[in-house]
């Protein structure tokens, strides 16, 4: 196989490297069965820090297996020197539409196919966001399965009260803890409530992190726009070692737990009007993850009680 050429660089010759081993994996797994390779996130956009990870985008031609796509998914992990997250999609399933981040994307290889493709509706986008964000916030914290308001801290013993709890691996090969989970998590939330309170897609962390004041404008505007100017991009997602500035990440985590009680107040008067609507596309989804990660709240309770005769 010739050496594949990249539509789209990011600039970085070690992120280019790695992009162009995992396509070629890929390519030599599925000959001829892909239709375009997108590379979503940070790196599109040019606002990548030393520790980002690379997040690629997959458009198959026809439904493919997940258990292959898994095996080399895997492999692509081993060999690759950076964190990956790869999505797949079939390309007949672009029809219903695609999330923000996919229509922001850039063609790496392949056909470029996502310019005639539409945005999902706004509804469906504030749907996607604020069930996402209520699963994100109770697992990637390994919180208790049932939710009971208001919720505590992932490790309340925890100098960072566990919200340091994702491992990244440095460029020098070092494992260190970082705040990927708690800059994941807080933008989640604010892209589901600019979403619901203003009507408004995002298409990436540092649209969300930057437009929460103008479209939102409440009392954790400020909380917001600090966790992203310091975790990300004054810390590069790592936990400081300077004594100051652990002072500084610690009181931003203080603060994280009560975004978080404040987002599933808002979850909670959402969830009770979706499930008002029996016609509601997302319906099975909903009453799927109330099913796994239950909010044990008695008027949620009482109002599932009439999907369970």
């Amino acid at each position: 196989m010739n050496p594949l050429t990249l539509t789209y660089t990011t600039g970085s010759k070690e992120f280019d490297e790695d992009i162009i081993a995992v396509i070629t994996l890929f390519e030599a797994a599925f000959p001829e069965a892909i239709r375009a390779y997108y590379l979503e996130g940070s790196l599109a956009n040019n606002t990548a820090v030393t520790t980002s990870d690379i997040d690629l985008h997959i458009i198959y031609k026809e439904k493919t297996v997940h258990e292959r796509v898994r095996q080399v998914v895997d492999a692509c992990t081993k060999l690759s020197k950076r964190e990956l997250d790869i999505s797949i999609q079939d390309e007949a399933s672009l029809t219903q539409g695609v999330v923000p981040i996919v229509k922001a994307s850039r063609l790496l290889y392949g056909d470029d196919i996502l310019a005639q493709v539409p945005l999902i509706s706004i509804e469906q986008w504030t749907r996607d966001r604020m069930h996402a964000c209520y699963w994100l916030l109770n697992t990637v914290f390994q919180r208790p399965r049932i939710v009971q308001w208001p919720i505590t801290y992932p490790d309340l013993h925890g100098e960072f009260y566990g919200y340091d709890n994702r491992k990244v691996i440095t460029t020098n090969g070092i494992e260190r803890n970082s705040t990927r989970n708690l800059i994941r998590v807080t933008g989640w939330m604010a892209t589901a409530r600019i979403a619901l309170e203003a009507q408004q897609y995002i298409s990436n962390k540092y649209e969300c992190y930057a437009v929460y004041r103008q479209l939102i404008g409440d009392e954790w505007s400020s909380f917001i726009e600090e966790t992203y100017a310091l975790c990300r991009e004054r810390w590069n997602y790592l936990v400081p070692d300077e004594l100051s500035a652990r002072v500084q990440l610690k009181s931003l985590c203080a603060r994280a737990l009560e975004w978080e009680n404040h987002f599933l107040q808002v979850y909670k008067r959402f969830l009770l009007t979706e499930l008002q609507d029996q016609d509601n596309p997302l319906l099975e989804r909903i009453l799927w993850i109330q099913e796994n990660i239950p909010y044990d709240d008695q008027e949620i309770q009482a109002t599932l009680q009439k999907y369970r005769r």
